[in-house]
């Protein structure tokens, strides 16, 4: 196994300007696949052992595109410690592992991973990293989406939220209780939004058509997260959706919402589970996570999504029953690393439904229904 810090990969292109950083140990031919994958798109590769030697070369250097995690290393350690310094907060996050599972995903996910990347899949590593070349860490998106409040006494959890909300363009507000957003309401300021952790008090009414844990202050929505003195915010979700993700639905859903009233076919509903997808006729598929459904289509969660307006399969379980169900659609939009947006990098899919096979249609629908009732 490789444990040593290397400075760089020999295979590595000498004149590239970007890196992307292995924590953990690999196998000698892993190392190499992954060397490769990298340098196709001129990016270096490096390697540290350690999360605090992987900090210290995040803190030090420039140009770091991801960072890819092997399966040794404490994920949820390296996640927090780089989501509470402000300067690696949007560094992409990638858990390396050996086989696609249903755990592997779920462990990842809850741990704070952005993506996973499959051991038999090096090409991924290439066409990740070539997308995350169109981004830039060092600019924070406008203000454009209004304000949000984060309500919370707890300062790690103001930091992570606030951080979340910031970089999907929120002028984001603070307060230690619900009373000041109810203040700021009644003095023509409701913010549109507000996330406050733990448990909502037993005076505000929980909201029927939301199946998040969500109040309201006048007309602002509030989304409550529980809270753990020990572990700090908890996911509460029986999906593989850690909590920014859960809060980063709950806000792009309150947006979309404000700005573009009873123009969807049909309500859009929180649903992670693990799916692959490929290119139509493809014995190749890619792995990853749906984020959000409706009936008529799929938001997959993705740094390596693929071409738009190409028709993709796609295989995944029925939300409720667990089913397997093979479905057929369009890709109709991808957002991409760089593009601006509330939502986590993917792809939008609709769904072919002359195409599909009518049984795992059925399944899927009625477990839709199941989810939204």
């Amino acid at each position: 196994m490789l444990s040593t810090e290397k400075e760089e990969s020999p295979l590595a292109t000498p004149a590239a300007a970007s890196c992307a950083l292995v924590v953990g140990q690999l196998s000698e031919q892993e190392h190499e696949q992954l060397a490769r994958a990298a340098a196709r798109v001129g990016v270096s590769l490096l390697t540290c052992a350690s999360i605090p030697n992987a900090i210290a070369r995040l803190r030090n250097g420039k140009g770091t595109l991801g960072v890819v995690v092997t399966p040794q290393v404490e994920l949820a350690k390296l996640v927090d410690a780089m989501r509470e310094e402000a300067e690696l907060f949007t560094v992409p996050i990638v858990a390396y592992v050996q086989r696609p599972s249903a755990d592997g995903f779920r462990d990842a996910y809850l741990a704070g991973a952005d993506d996973v990347l499959i051991a038999s899949d090096p090409g991924g590593l290439t066409r990740r990293l070539a997308n995350l070349e169109t981004r830039s860490s060092e600019t924070r998106p406008e203000v454009t989406q209004g304000v949000a409040v984060v309500v919370s006494l707890h300062e790690g959890a103001r930091r992570r939220l606030g951080r979340a909300l910031r970089q999907a363009g929120f002028d984001v507000s603070y307060a230690a209780s619900v009373d000041e957003v109810a203040a700021l309401a009644a003095r023509g300021e409701p913010p549109l939004l507000a996330v406050a952790t733990g448990e909502p008090p037993p005076s505000m009414v929980a909201d029927p058509n939301d199946t998040q844990v969500v109040r309201r202050v006048g007309d602002v929505p509030v989304l409550f997260l529980g809270w753990d003195e020990q572990k700090g915010i908890q996911h509460s979700s029986e999906q593989i959706v850690d909590a920014t993700g859960r809060l980063l639905f709950f806000a792009d859903e309150r947006t979309k919402a404000a700005r573009f009233k009873d123009r969807r076919a049909s309500r859009r509903e929180l649903f992670a589970s693990v799916c692959s997808f490929r290119e139509a006729g493809s014995v190749l598929p890619t792995f990853a996570i749906t984020y959000n459904i409706s009936r008529e289509g799929i938001y997959v969660r993705t740094l390596d999504p693929p071409r738009p307006q190409s028709m993709v399969w796609v295989e995944l379980q029925a939300p409720s029953s667990g089913e397997p169900v093979h479905l057929r659609a369009q890709v109709v939009w991808q957002r991409l690393p760089s593009g601006l947006g509330i939502m986590p990098p993917g792809c939008g899919l609709r769904i072919d439904a002359a195409a599909c096979p009518p049984g795992d249609l059925e399944h899927f629908l009625k477990g839709y229904e199941l989810l939204i009732s």
